[in-house]
């Protein structure tokens, strides 16, 4: 009896040492475990940016990853669709749970927008941009299609005065006129020649024209819903994507092609096959912004040969 008695007693003499970590030594516990309560973080693949799909089209999602503050990397569960036949949104919902339960949820808004569009008379298509996710026009205004080559003439489209209407002086056998126009808005169909001047005797800043071809109710030169970019959002798909000649521009998304330009003086088109110019609906003082490029180099320029006629590209507000 003493002897089971003394037995039990070492017993549990051990059970507490060791339990109190007897000796110096550590115990291990699980609560660091049990007390997560830290959810898992969704990163939406390219989720800082609107997202559209263009009617008619397959959509593909870019997806989510998710990281968990204790389990790594977990797995996302993907759910919703995205009917492109129908326009209007459509939520993407990612979600992602931890070991011990802990949910967390993130959402997508894809935007299905119409894939093609018919502005004064004239045809286009969209594209949207591999950098940016912003939709374009597939063509410069008045092209009669998308360019299969840079020197594609059919592709080169009109020559805009910067800030004018789609009024007629576009055109590039339209007629000219060796004066400024006195009011931009009402300037004739004629294409102004005075050298490297404005067109216009009026509105010096740009501030009237800037807004005129910001406009997207489809009462300037881009379709509803469209307008001119500024020289900022034409760097950001250009020549910050490696556009450094007119070989990759032409290769870019944007395609755009050699189509030249029409000069103020004369109203003659020069360059075509050579070099491009596009403008953008950026004013600055007496200046406007265009991009150019040619076989040996692409870069944007600010000017005051508002008179020239160049390429314009549309793009989705």
């Amino acid at each position: 009896m003493k002897t089971t008695l003394q037995t039990l007693i070492l017993t549990l003499s051990l059970v507490l040492f060791t339990a109190c970590g007897g000796g110096g030594g550590t115990t291990t516990s699980t609560t660091a475990a049990t007390s997560d309560t830290t959810a898992p973080v969704i990163t939406v693949i390219d989720g800082n940016r609107t997202t559209y799909a263009l009617q008619n089209t397959t959509y593909t999602d870019a997806g989510a990853t998710a990281l968990d503050n204790v389990d790594g990397n977990v797995t996302v569960t993907t759910t919703g669709t995205v009917n492109t036949a129908t326009l209007g949104d459509y939520n993407i919902t990612y979600s992602a749970t931890d070991a011990t339960g802990n949910t967390a949820t993130s959402i997508r808004t894809v935007t299905v927008v119409v894939s093609t569009v018919t502005h004064n008379g004239t045809p286009y298509g969209m594209v949207i941009s591999p950098y940016t996710g912003k939709v374009w026009l597939d063509r410069n205004l008045g092209a009669a299609q998308v360019c299969t080559l840079a020197t594609d003439t059919a592709c080169y489209g009109d020559y805009y005065q910067w800030g004018r209407n789609f009024d007629g002086h576009e055109n590039s056998r339209s007629g000219t006129i060796n004066t400024q126009a006195t009011n931009v808005n009402t300037a004739g169909s004629t294409f102004f020649i005075k050298g490297f001047l404005d067109w216009a005797s009026v509105d010096i800043n740009g501030s009237i024209r800037a807004a005129n071809w910001s406009k997207t109710d489809g009462t300037s030169v881009c379709p509803v819903g469209f307008r001119v970019p500024t020289i900022a959002e034409l760097q950001a798909e250009t020549i910050n994507k490696g556009v450094t000649n007119s070989a990759t521009a032409f290769s870019n998304f944007l395609k755009l092609p050699s189509a030249g330009r029409r000069y103020s003086f004369g109203g003659s088109v020069s360059g075509v096959g050579s070099w491009g110019d596009v403008w953008s609906s950026s004013a600055s003082g007496s200046n406007a912004s265009f991009l150019y490029f040619d076989s040996g180099s692409a870069y944007w320029s600010s000017s005051v040969d508002r008179a020239y006629g160049r390429s314009v590209r549309c793009l989705r507000d």
